[in-house]
């Protein structure tokens, strides 16, 4: 086993440590329900620097993004408003939703005019709201609870990685079962429902320490005979590895950013700021996302391959007399998909593929496009 260390990183959106506070304050207070909950932190995910929602912005959008009843989403922000969480402002004739507090938060300490207070976040993945139905399942089961213990267990685990350690597994979080199911105020079996519900996004190390068969022998039973499972008293938490990156992600990342903005520049397509913040999502949700079953060398050559090839349909698309392209990330997106399923079934061996789709299948409980395409190439 290698003894290397490594330094494990999540990117993602930043959820201050004082909006959680608040938000943890209000619902032992005023009962925050779970939709208000939910819906905070989906706005967090698309709001700028200073905290602003953009000038376009529309619930019919961001409540099918996030596969959220459109009721449900706007009940969470019309919530959310009373309680000051977030608020509006009218900017050359426009509404404008920002968060309340994220543009002072989101300063160090220099920046502040008093000094007091620093950066205080942790990150989250959009892909964790956009992809997973961790958040929608408890909202759907208007579990405010569940929501604000997940926060607090996800702040935990994420800030764990600031120290370098041999694995994720090294990181895991102790937990007491009982004190757990006491904080929850729920049975064992609905505590393992709900760890099981969070474990797309934390891993769960919880075992098994007897399954205790009912009494065949037993006939004046008043419940139905089930088994009784228990655990032991103590289980352990880490974040998932589909939502940490290592150094070598890290630095590409932001080399594959901005290679396609000077690319865009180039062939005279610059992007609105708004678009830099889609590309930005698009990069990491197509290519990005395979670092996971691939080492580091191939994920390199693998997403600047795609990326390339993605900004080269693009620019010939737009060479064509009388083509044009309403979206650009739109378009980029598409092409991403398609040039990422192209490399791994043209450039990976027989063996990579097999893994990188075991891995994806193992992780997603179904099968990668480029598989499928890869077996209809063979039969061919």
């Amino acid at each position: 086993m290698s003894t290397n260390k490594q330094k494990f990183h999540v990117n993602g959106f930043k959820f201050f440590r004082a909006h959680k506070e608040q938000l943890l304050q209000l619902h032992k207070e005023q009962n925050l329900s779970a939709a208000a909950i939910g819906t905070f932190m989906i706005v967090l995910n698309e709001v700028n620097s200073e905290g602003e929602l953009y000038s376009d912005y529309k619930h019919t959008k961001l409540s099918k993004i996030y596969n959220v009843k459109y009721t449900t989403y706007t009940t969470g922000l019309y919530e959310c408003m009373k309680h000051g969480l977030i608020l509006t402002k009218e900017v050359n004739g426009k509404k404008i939703y920002f968060v309340n507090g994220y543009a002072n938060e989101n300063r160090s300490t220099l920046e502040r005019p008093d000094r007091q207070g620093n950066l205080t976040y942790f990150k989250i993945p959009g892909a964790i709201l956009r992809n997973e139905d961790v958040i929608q399942t408890l909202i759907r089961k208007k579990d405010a609870t569940g929501l604000l213990t997940f926060i607090k267990m996800y702040d935990r685990c994420v800030t764990s990685l600031k120290d370098s350690k041999q694995s994720l597994t090294a990181h895991a979080q102790p937990y007491n079962f009982q004190n757990f199911k006491n904080t929850l105020n729920r049975s064992a079996k609905k505590v393992r429902e709900y760890l099981s519900i969070l474990s797309p996004v934390l891993n769960i190390e919880a075992p098994v320490k007897e399954i205790r068969k009912p009494r065949e022998e037993k006939t004046n039973r008043v419940r139905k005979a089930v088994e009784q499972v228990w655990m032991d008293k103590t289980f352990y938490v880490h974040v998932s590895e589909s939502i940490v990156i290592d150094e070598a992600v890290k630095s590409t990342v932001p080399a594959l950013f901005s290679e396609a903005q000077s690319r865009l520049s180039a062939i005279q397509l610059p992007l609105r700021k708004q678009d830099l913040k889609g590309l930005r999502k698009a990069i990491s949700d197509t290519l990005v996302s395979w670092k996971r079953y691939m080492n580091s060398f191939t994920f390199k050559h693998f997403s600047r391959s795609a990326l390339q090839d993605a900004l080269d349909q693009l620019e010939t698309y737009i060479q064509i007399p009388g083509k044009t392209v309403d979206s650009v990330v739109a378009f980029l997106r598409t092409k991403l998909v398609d040039a990422a399923d192209y490399y791994m079934i043209t450039q990976l061996s027989e063996g990579e593929r097999i893994d990188v789709a075991s891995g994806y299948v193992q992780e997603k409980g179904k099968t990668p496009s480029f598989y499928k395409k890869w077996e209809q190439l063979k039969q061919a």
